[in-house]
């Protein structure tokens, strides 16, 4: 029989873990490790990458082997830090690390190393250090500058362009590499200007552009003299005039003088050029005066100059007006402008007037609606009979007129005027839509037409009276169906107004229209 081997397990283990594991020189795996071996002595060896190696010789007797080891590191850190600007980009041994300044860089092998910083604005700059063990070591970069600090400053606000890129506008600052530049300023209206620049680096340079204008003058007379000139809307003074130095372009001219139209135009500034505007101001326009109705007596700045309707030029300003038709007088005034209106018309019609009845004296205000001419009062002439006062009281005849039966009322208007007919009365209604709520508002005291329709009330045949404060009945000349007439009533309980017929024998009120 084989004689049998004895063995003993191999245990292996390591802070950090996966170091290579040799045996007698040979790699049998990595740790942690375990595995049977035959009982006898053994060379062991710990390897591991940036750790530095353990090694030794083991006896594997009698019993199982643990070896439990912690590597010693083979590394440090590498804390980096620059002036006068941080963000450099960091290079180690030539190879970039992906980080800027400042920065701590981990685990950094121990021994020689070569640091550089590199950026678009510093010179390049390399240190060298050693790494120690677990150590962190610190280095600090002074830059020296690859570049100059440039300010530009353009007077008026210019276009700054740097070999033929444009920078800013009226000012820029910033930086350049050492180098020579071309700077050129740009405006429109003015002569450019261009400068080569050395950069130094180092040497911060600043630079102050002042352009010049391409410039002309303008010449202003006006008829009349002392016209206010306007360019651009700015007041420049008083013609005769001379605007030296305007750069080149177009501008607005405005000339006013009171009294006189303005002149507006745009003239066009020329380099080296002296342009001459000379203008007459327009001294008024042609205006049209009219009425309603035509004919009306015309005075214009207290001056008669005829009937209207009428034509002539006025001046620029305002004129008094004066428009006479028989009692009616309108005084007004108007301003003429250039650009305003060129004809007024006025309302002259007689609205409201008076007449005074010669049979008793009595006068009676009047009305003109449309077309016709209504008393505005309830007529209050005693006729030889057919007529009352409401309730047999003489102060209700002062108040609200007398009361007629038909037969006195065909006859009751004085000489002129007349009972209206049904017609008339319907044309009077017409004037506020027609029968209804709109006329009864018109035609009542408080309503635009001045009719001015009284709640006379009426009285029966018998001799009773009603109504008187609340309706009013007014007789027209038109008969109606049999012993009937036609007439307008006007009542307050339902609003309205309309044209109805009644018995002839009743007494209404009359109202008289002028023939």
């Amino acid at each position: 029989e084989e004689a049998e081997i004895k063995t003993q397990w191999l245990i292996i283990k390591s802070d950090p873990e996966g170091a290579n594991v040799f045996i007698d020189d040979q790699l049998v795996g990595t740790t942690p490790f375990q595995r049977k071996y035959e009982e006898k002595d053994y060379n062991y060896r710990i390897e591991k990458s940036r750790y530095h190696t353990q090694a030794g010789v083991l006896s594997l007797f009698g019993d199982k082997k643990s070896l439990d080891l912690k590597l010693k590191p083979k590394f440090g850190d590498i804390m980096i830090t620059s002036s006068p600007e941080s963000g450099m980009q960091i290079y180690i041994d030539d190879e970039n690390t992906g980080k800027t300044t400042p920065a701590t860089l981990k685990e950094v092998s121990s021994g020689e190393h070569r640091v550089k910083l590199q950026s678009q604005w510093y010179q390049p700059k390399t240190q060298v250090l050693t790494v120690a063990d677990e150590q962190t070591t610190n280095i600090d970069f002074t830059l020296e500058p690859a570049f100059a600090e440039i300010t530009i400053d353009a007077k008026p606000n210019a276009d700054i362009y740097i070999d033929g890129t444009k920078k800013g506008n009226g000012n820029w600052s910033g930086r350049l590499l050492n180098g020579v530049y071309t700077i050129k300023i740009e405006k429109d209206k003015y002569y450019s200007q261009e400068k080569q620049l050395k950069v130094v680096a180092g040497q911060d340079e600043s630079l102050n552009f002042d352009l010049t204008g391409k410039k002309g003058n303008l010449d202003i007379m006006t008829n009349p003299l002392e016209a206010n000139v306007y360019l651009d809307n700015t007041l420049k003074g008083k013609s005769p005039i001379t605007i030296n130095d305007l750069l080149v372009g177009n501008y607005d001219i405005r000339l006013e003088k009171e009294g006189y139209g303005t002149i507006k135009k745009t003239v066009t500034i020329k380099e080296k050029e002296d342009i001459i505007i000379n203008e007459t101001l327009p001294a008024g326009k042609q205006i049209t005066i009219t009425s309603n109705p035509t004919g009306a007596e015309l005075e214009i700045n207290g001056k008669y100059v005829g009937k209207t309707p009428y034509t002539t030029t006025l001046s620029f300003t305002q004129h008094q007006l004066k428009l006479t038709n028989n009692t009616k007088v309108i005084n007004e005034n108007i301003t003429v402008t250039q650009t305003g209106k060129a004809s007024w018309s006025f309302d002259v019609n007689e609205k409201f007037g008076t007449f005074t009845d010669s049979r008793d004296g009595k006068t009676y205000k009047t009305v003109k609606i449309g077309n016709q001419t209504w008393m505005a009062e309830n007529l209050n002439y005693r006729t030889s009979s057919g007529s009352w006062c409401y309730d047999d009281n003489n102060s209700n005849c002062d108040k609200y007129g007398r009361l007629y039966n038909w037969e006195a009322a065909k006859h009751a208007c004085p000489n002129g005027w007349h009972l209206p007919t049904k017609s008339e009365f319907e044309i009077l209604l017409s004037n506020y839509g027609g029968e209804g709520k709109s006329s009864y508002k018109a035609l009542i005291p408080t309503g635009s037409s001045d009719f001015s329709a009284l709640f006379g009330g009426w009285r029966y045949y018998g001799g009773s009276y009603d109504g008187i404060g609340s309706d009013g009945h007014f007789w027209s000349s038109s008969l109606g169906g049999s012993g009937e007439a036609w007439y307008l009533r006007i009542y307050s309980s339902g609003k309205h107004a309309y044209v109805g017929y009644r018995s002839r024998s009743l007494g209404f009120s009359v109202r008289c229209l002028k023939d």
